[in-house]
């Protein structure tokens, strides 16, 4: 914002230059007496060296001119994001309202939990040991005060072929492999309302009809 206003201070002072270059030309041209037009000569000289720019201020000017330029484009680059998401995230609910989800319930549980992926993923436990998947866990502790979720996430992880179940402590994550289906508390530290957990238990048991398409 500096630069820019820099920039217009300089355009200002040249544009105010010319037109007094021009107010001067026109008093010449209408200027009999030698003496007079002389001086008036002399002024639009003075004003003409003094409004030249040297070669290193062309070269910092234009350099400015660049940065202040970039700064504009990747503001714009940024808000353009931002507006473009929270359409995209307002369509979808437009969406899920359509199809009979009660909205209310899904804003309130997103402003509660995270989750990514796929929580009802048919890892290696869920297959083979019947163990139920991560979306069938959480929706029991959070049933029971979030006893888990208060200090971990509930996680799947890919690892070379493997796809296993794998949770985490927050700020941690798994040795070997990365993890791709989450749930967890934006904030672990904040007792869940009755009405925050029985949206959270409505959001991931219709989880599959909220997906953004």
């Amino acid at each position: 914002m500096v630069k820019l206003t820099v920039n217009l201070s300089k355009q200002m002072y040249n544009l105010k230059t010319q037109t007094a270059i021009h107010a001067l030309n026109v008093a010449l041209y209408k200027t009999v007496d030698p003496k007079e037009r002389a001086k008036i000569e002399n002024q639009i000289e003075q004003l003409k060296k003094e409004s030249m720019k040297k070669l290193f201020e062309i070269v910092k000017e234009r350099d400015d001119l660049q940065k202040a330029l970039k700064e504009l484009v990747d503001s714009f680059g940024k808000s353009k994001e931002d507006l473009e998401y929270k359409i995209s995230e307002l369509e979808r609910i437009e969406e899920v309202a359509e199809n009979g989800i009660d909205i209310d319930k899904i804003q309130i549980a997103e402003s509660v939990i995270f989750v990514s992926g796929n929580p009802y993923g048919k890892t290696s436990d869920v297959t083979q040991f019947h163990n139920p998947c991560i979306a069938e866990k959480a929706i029991i502790d959070i049933a029971n005060g979030c006893k888990f979720l208060k200090t971990n996430f509930f996680g799947n992880k890919t690892y070379e072929s493997f796809y296993q179940g794998c949770s985490c402590e927050y700020g941690f994550g798994p040795k070997h492999g990365s993890i791709v289906d989450r749930i967890e508390l934006r904030n672990p530290k904040k007792e869940l309302s009755d009405n925050e957990k029985d949206a959270c238990i409505y959001y991931l048991k219709n989880y599959e009809n909220i997906l953004v398409k």
